[in-house]
């Protein structure tokens, strides 16, 4: 009696289970799609550029921009400046992504410069296939062959971790890149008017009329000073008298940097007026020369 209870018992819990299954694989499946929505709808929300959805998939974009701006740090490492004035969160500001420069590349790491991942008139981010993308992703194979006295795999980007993606994964990445518009890095390049300044001679103690070096942004990004100084050997034989340069110069802005001669002993005297900043070829350094008599 027992045993046929028992019997029948399993039989309904077996039922039951088979019947209660396609139900929670159902629910699951449900769960995972709401998901997806939700961080495709994500995706468009924190996208920091216009997109263009033409020809493109739009649920994979949507997930691209999820996966790019909200769970890696490629803005981090291909955006330069990151951040829009007046918006660093490090800061305490609030929070915006550099669209001018978004992705574009050019940020420094010792000698390596951050590729621009943003689409060519080809359409293709990078210029590079899907095919070439999901390679570089899998294989850390530099195509480019940038740097090859360091061997043939991309060096500080980190595609050990991208190389675990699913293929889904990345060919949302790679839609999504295909949907944003093209930028290039914001570059800062200071320039002097002369690598040189080289006074007459003059009797030890008296003063020389002013030397002058402009200072020139030429690049779209301003620079910021971090010290303007006279070092070396004869460095007390120099001054400087004024420095119109302050923090920071615009892009295509010039300051001037005014300094005299005063030699304290005889001869060849020199030095070097210092320029450190955050130029990418910080510090500039010009020549001071004068001779005492």
């Amino acid at each position: 009696m027992r045993l046929g209870w028992i019997s029948a018992a399993a039989t309904i819990l077996a039922g039951s289970m088979l019947i209660a299954s396609p139900a929670v694989n159902s629910s699951a499946e449900n769960q995972t799609q709401s998901e997806d929505d939700n961080r495709i709808s994500r995706g468009f929300e924190i996208a920091p550029v216009p997109l263009n959805l033409n020809g493109k998939d739009r649920k994979l974009v949507g997930l691209g921009s999820y996966l790019v701006n909200a769970a890696s740090g490629c803005t981090d490492c291909h955006t330069n400046p990151n951040y829009a004035p007046g918006h660093n969160p490090f800061m305490g500001q609030p929070k915006q992504i550099n669209p001018k420069y978004y992705l574009g590349g050019g940020v420094h790491f010792g000698p390596f410069i951050s590729r621009n991942l943003t689409p060519e008139d080809n359409d293709l981010p990078a210029g590079r296939t899907y095919d070439q993308f999901a390679q570089q992703m899998h294989t850390g194979i530099d195509l480019d062959h940038k740097h090859p006295q360091f061997g043939p795999l991309l060096q500080v980007m980190p595609w050990p971790l991208y190389q675990d993606m699913t293929d889904h994964d990345l060919k949302a990445i790679y839609e999504y890149l295909r949907a944003i518009p093209h930028a290039e890095a914001g570059v800062s390049k200071l320039q002097p008017s002369s690598t040189t300044w080289t006074f007459s001679a003059h009797p030890i103690g008296e003063m020389s009329g002013p030397g002058v070096i402009y200072l020139s942004e030429n690049g779209n990004l301003p620079v910021n000073f971090t010290s303007i100084a006279i070092t070396g050997l004869s460095a007390n034989d120099f001054k400087i008298t004024s420095n119109t340069c302050g923090a920071v110069v615009q892009p295509f802005k010039t300051c001037q940097v005014s300094f005299f001669f005063k030699p304290t002993n005889i001869g060849l005297r020199q030095a070097q007026l210092v320029v450190s900043s955050d130029d990418p070829n910080s510090p500039l350094s010009i020549t001071l020369a004068g001779v005492g008599n």
